[in-house]
């Protein structure tokens, strides 16, 4: 038997060419695939109607609108549309799907060049694999500067995630984290009327490789969980081991998420492509979790844009449609601390920098904690008894501190948007962080009056999973989204069996709750995210009472929340 350790980053490599070589011009007769997003109106009426209909003490909450209504509301007016098909046609340009804001096209390489000015190039991956994108940016005609707002999958070239070496799992510590750990540890029953209709789903980026099924079927036997399967598979499906990511998702938001319908996504791309799809998706997951993420600064870096906060606002709203319609969108909130992928080495500027999508108010930021036996926040529980335990140290305490390098292998990730206000929702809590008397980053570093992140968290290391026939054991803010998704899962089968409409946009709720029941969070006070996973540097924010930029509000008493949730219409 093998057993090897990982620590998880959410990551994605800065240079956008890593592993791709250019090959030569692409012939002028082939055909491409790429996507016009277009100009939206009303997304201010928008933005009030979610914050109305996600809000626990409006009349309308839980009412969430169609796809139909929402694009009733943004999307440019029909005659507009219909003039950009047909002059795309006249130059070439075929529409092969019409989502009222969003277009998918399709033509001819020559025509693509002279519409948009830029010559496109075969690209070879290492791998093999081939792919037809441009070496510089687009240029958007003037004749549509108008309408079309951006173009993707015309410039972008996948990226692999940064991963640290693998080093055998520690048979000592504080024990490895199990599903029995974590149900213990967050109040959670191992029984539960669960429903088929509460879906979730574990959504992977960059064409990433896939989770193998009998690693998953391996993993339920020796942690003695329930069975489950993936009913659901979209995008590109490429089993066969070296899948660390795909099979933590699976393995641990199924093992939560009890009885529960779980999908699998795999983005050949990245958020962009998969916040459309999901948006206009006519059946879709009711929960998703996303272990990714890259400086919000920096998005160009992968996503071929001509400009970062033009992209991620724009990606807002398209997870905010998807929100609209009863999703849950939860993110990982990084694994470098405070400086954030922009300076996971220290020596970069700017020193400290909000990462993306965990930083969009309509995503629910998961940071990490780890075991602590010395806190005193948590218990010692009986022993796990299932096969892995035989093999591995399992851990057997909940108490919890912050994760933070070099005691964990991973920082947990936090500060505030360079981009996004902060939300009406969360506005209190993290003003009572700010003038609570902690020491902050300079003024300058960072805007206080911006989104802040995380939301909440969970345990982020030295969670045991199998990939490949193997035992590794993994850390990082990868571990906490998906426990989180599997735990909202089953709040929404509790809602479904009792006849009422899911979560959807879970963020004021989740303040809600705080606010009146302070017990449904465990406090993690103590401990900063001023490093990465490999250094620390002199800035970033420190965990104290109450929300904080480095574990929220705190991690969860499923019970208790559960039990506020009931009191919801």
């Amino acid at each position: 038997m093998k057993a090897f350790f990982l620590a998880l980053l959410v990551a994605l490599v800065a240079a956008s060419t890593e592993k791709w070589s250019l090959v030569e011009r692409s012939n002028p007769t082939k055909q491409i695939t790429f996507r016009l997003g277009l100009f939206q109106q009303n997304f201010d009426k928008l933005d009030a109607a979610l914050l109305d209909v996600s809000d626990p003490r409006s009349e309308n909450y839980g009412k969430w609108w169609t796809r139909e209504q929402i694009l009733d509301l943004v999307a440019p007016p029909k005659e507009k549309v219909d003039n950009l098909i047909s002059l795309l046609s006249e130059n070439g340009i075929k529409v092969t799907e019409n989502n009222r804001d969003f277009l998918t096209v399709r033509a001819a390489v020559e025509n693509v060049e002279k519409f948009f000015s830029v010559e496109m190039y075969k690209w070879k991956h290492e791998s093999g694999r081939t792919l037809v994108r441009s070496k510089a940016p687009y240029t958007i005609p003037k004749s549509v500067e108008n309408i079309v707002e951006i173009v993707v999958s015309l410039s972008e070239l996948p990226v692999s995630p940064r991963r640290r070496a693998a080093q055998p799992i520690d048979a000592t510590g504080e024990g490895n984290v199990t599903p029995y750990l974590l149900k213990n540890a967050y109040n959670i029953p191992s029984s539960y009327q669960g429903n088929s209709g509460s879906t979730m789903c574990l959504a992977e980026f960059q064409g990433y490789q896939s989770f193998e099924a009998s690693d998953l079927t391996q993993f339920i036997q020796v942690t003695s969980i329930p069975t489950f399967n993936v009913s659901t598979i979209i995008g590109p499906y490429s089993p066969g081991g070296g899948a660390i990511e795909s099979a933590l998702d699976v393995q641990y938001g199924g093992s939560v998420a009890l009885d529960s319908t779980i999908w699998y996504w795999t983005v050949d791309g990245w958020m962009m492509e998969f916040a459309t799809d999901l948006a206009n998706r006519k059946s879709f997951p009711l929960v998703v979790s996303m272990s990714w993420a890259w400086t919000e600064s920096d998005q160009c870096q992968i996503s071929g844009c001509k400009n970062s906060e033009n992209y991620v606002n724009r990606c807002n709203k398209e997870f905010a449609k998807a929100t609209m319609r009863g999703i849950t969108l939860l993110a990982a909130s990084g694994d470098q601390g405070a400086p954030g992928d922009g300076n996971y080495d220290c020596n970069s500027t700017p020193a400290i920098g909000p990462l993306y999508p965990a930083s969009s108010p309509y995503i629910l930021a998961v940071g990490a904690t780890m075991l602590a036996p010395g806190v005193g926040n948590g218990q010692i529980i009986k022993p796990d008894t299932s096969p892995v335990c035989n093999f591995f140290h399992c851990a057997n305490n909940t108490n919890e501190a912050t994760c933070t390098w070099p005691t964990s292998l991973i920082t947990s990730g936090g500060g505030f948007s360079n981009y996004f206000p902060m939300p009406s929702w969360q506005s209190k809590y993290v003003q009572n962080y700010l003038s609570s008397g902690v020491t902050l980053p300079p003024s300058s570093m960072f805007n206080a009056s911006n989104r802040a992140y995380p939301d909440v968290s969970a345990l982020g290391n030295m969670y045991i999973i199998v990939d490949g026939g193997d035992f590794w054991q993994v850390a990082g803010t990868s571990c906490s989204s998906p426990v989180w998704a599997g735990m909202i899962s089953m709040l929404n089968s509790y809602r479904l069996n009792n006849n009422k409409s899911p979560l959807g946009f879970i963020n004021p709720v989740i303040y809600s709750a705080y606010a009146a029941q302070p017990n449904i969070f465990k406090d993690i006070s103590g401990g900063n995210n001023y490093c990465t996973e490999y250094c620390c540097t002199d800035y970033g924010y420190v965990a104290t009472k109450g929300w904080d930029p480095v574990t929220g509000l705190g991690t969860p008493n499923f019970q208790n929340l559960l039990n506020y949730i009931k009191t919801l219409n």
